[in-house]
């Protein structure tokens, strides 16, 4: 496994973790909103376009109109300290360069740990969130409800001009993929 772009030390690992906490509430699940009031505008797709090497065109370009030089994608399940950390000496969390190409992105979500297939993070990842430096921006996935949320500051015409991202009024697109409560809990928890 190519290791180069995953937080190593405990001293990266929890400075991440702060800086993130200050971006969502950790103890949040959906259907709440996790987000703190700087999110302004949030966007719902299915949670399945997540490993596909085109979503690491959307985050590069998401990170790019932010001004941003790097996308980390953050495991939150499995326990990155006490499951990943204690089985493979480092974080589920990867700082991902906005140079890495599309295969390469495809490669470092795919790369087992420790001949342990079952542990890419495309494979045991159940909730994840992507962010980048800027803070302007947060997408948080789970996979056992096939949905990332997206909030963004301030307009983001990339995102509106994007298939498979919607506002909250286009909820309705998820008929049949979501889980009609939760889509309504949703509804009422991001206004």
């Amino acid at each position: 496994m190519d290791s180069t772009f995953y937080i190593k030390q405990p001293e990266d690992f929890y400075e991440e973790k702060r800086k993130l906490s200050n971006q969502i509430d950790l103890k949040k699940q959906l259907p709440e909103n996790m987000y703190p009031n700087q999110y302004d505008n949030f966007f719902f797709s299915e949670f399945n376009m997540w490993g596909s090497s085109s979503f690491w065109i959307v985050l590069r370009n998401l990170a790019k109109h932010y001004g941003d030089t790097h996308v980390l994608t953050a495991i939150l399940d499995p326990h990155p300290e006490d499951y990943f950390y204690a089985h493979f000496n480092h974080y589920n969390w990867v700082n991902i360069p906005l140079r890495v190409r599309e295969d390469e992105y495809f490669d470092i979500i795919t790369s087992d740990p420790l001949d342990s297939p079952a542990d890419a993070i495309i494979y045991n990842s159940y909730k994840l969130i992507w962010t980048s430096e800027s803070h302007n921006w947060l997408m948080y996935g789970d996979r056992d409800l096939n949905l990332i949320v997206t909030g963004v500051i301030g307009e983001n015409k990339y995102l509106l001009s994007r298939e498979n991202f919607y506002q909250k009024s286009d909820l309705s697109v998820f008929q049949g993929i979501v889980d009609k409560e939760l889509l309504n809990n949703i509804s009422f928890s991001f206004r």
